[in-house]
């Protein structure tokens, strides 16, 4: 097909992390709150989207909302639950291919 080296490398590493994303795995504490079982794997993850750990972390587990318009909105963070989490991973494998 006339791919480059460079092109194939960048579509390897693009599958290899859709696949690390998979393994991902989540629990919940005492608190009903979600956090990462694997940090290796997160951390392997992070370095194939070339991203840092933290900000995946944050992508996987946290879930924010926005409120109001122009001068007066807020945003709100929250911890989601292991199966928000799931969600989170679930749409977030599509998405890194574009």
């Amino acid at each position: 097909m006339g791919f480059t080296q460079q092109e194939k490398d960048e579509v390897f590493r693009i599958l290899a992390a859709i696949l690390w994303l998979g393994n991902i795995q989540f629990a919940d504490d005492d608190k009903d709150q979600a956090y990462i079982t694997n940090e290796d794997t997160l951390n392997i993850f992070a370095y194939l989207i070339q991203s840092d750990p933290e900000s995946c972390r944050r992508a996987l587990l946290y879930r924010t909302i926005s409120t109001g318009t122009q001068g007066r909105s807020a945003r709100v963070s929250t911890y989601g639950v292991p199966q928000n989490a799931l969600g989170v991973r679930l749409c977030m494998s599509p998405r890194l291919f574009f």
